[in-house]
């Protein structure tokens, strides 16, 4: 059994190791990640240690580099990290109490003007722009506009002073709420940038994982158990795929070779005597 991932001791050195890798990928580089992140990292991070006995033959292929083999769960364990930065950008805060607030001071406000308006002290158009609309946008503007519709008002008639306090508070949370709103996109920011690391370091995972199955596909060419010894990330995946075609009759029963041309997006499984590709670790 290999070593399984501990994200706690090792994720976030592994992943600002690899900081300067993921920020020189260019932008046409960065894969999708069509993978299950704990998964497909758990599978790579536990490559080296299942596949240690043939580090030797590996090394003696034609330029293939014995780094990203040495380095494979270093990789694992920087994209499942990344993953887990990843999840935490996304997570929606609770809604600010501010809002539930500022909500239940407009409705406060909101019949106060409409009463004065009944008694003829303030005009009706001056309420035309109050919707209640939905977004903190909006209610941080009605808030400010009844303030400003109210305030000449009170004064001149002389209301108590905690009635004047309302109004100081409904431009307190109106504050709070263009702040709310500066805070939200700026996490929204934080989140593109997670998703594209985390698009990043399964570039690196994947590329190196790669070739090392390219690698152990050359070595077992004759007995055919490379997918076995390193698993597709895309297998499983693949694999409930052709389930629902074949329950849908799109792929052949017969006994006939299956074809994926519809999982084209999936990583080949590697067949006995699969040819290795011109852009693998051991071609001149």
């Amino acid at each position: 059994m290999g070593k399984s991932i501990n994200e706690e001791l090792t994720g976030p050195e592994a992943y600002q190791r690899r900081l300067p890798e993921l920020m020189a990928l260019s932008s046409k580089e960065v894969a999708a990640v069509n993978v299950d992140a704990f998964r497909a990292s758990s599978l790579v991070a536990n490559a080296r240690d299942n596949l240690i006995g043939y580090r030797e033959q590996l090394i003696r292929l034609y330029t293939f580099n014995i780094r990203l083999f040495d380095e494979l769960e270093e990789y694992a364990l920087a994209f499942y990290h990344a993953h887990l930065l990843c999840e935490l950008a996304s997570s929606r805060p609770t809604q600010s109490a501010a809002v539930a607030e500022a909500k239940k001071m407009r409705r406060l406000l909101l019949d106060d003007a409409r009463a004065l308006v009944r008694r003829k002290s303030i005009s009706p158009s001056q309420l035309k722009d109050i919707r209640s609309h939905p977004g903190c946008l909006h209610l941080a503007s009605d808030l400010r506009s009844l303030v400003g519709i109210l305030r000449p008002v009170w004064e001149d008639a002389g209301r108590p002073h905690q009635t004047q306090n309302d109004l100081a508070r409904a431009l307190t949370l109106a504050e709070e709420l263009l702040q709310l709103m500066q805070d939200q996109s700026t996490q929204s920011s934080k989140v593109a940038e997670a998703f594209d690391m985390k698009a990043r370091a399964f570039t690196l995972m994947n590329r190196a994982y790669k070739e090392v199955r390219a690698g152990i596909a050359f070595l077992r060419r004759d007995v055919g158990d490379a997918d076995k010894l390193v698993p597709s990330l895309c297998a499983r995946r693949t694999s409930k795929k052709r389930k629902k075609q074949r329950e849908a009759g799109v792929l052949k029963t017969d006994g006939a070779p299956e074809t994926d041309a519809a999982n084209s997006n999936s990583e080949p499984v590697i067949a006995k005597r699969a040819e290795v590709s011109t852009f693998g670790p051991f071609e001149s």
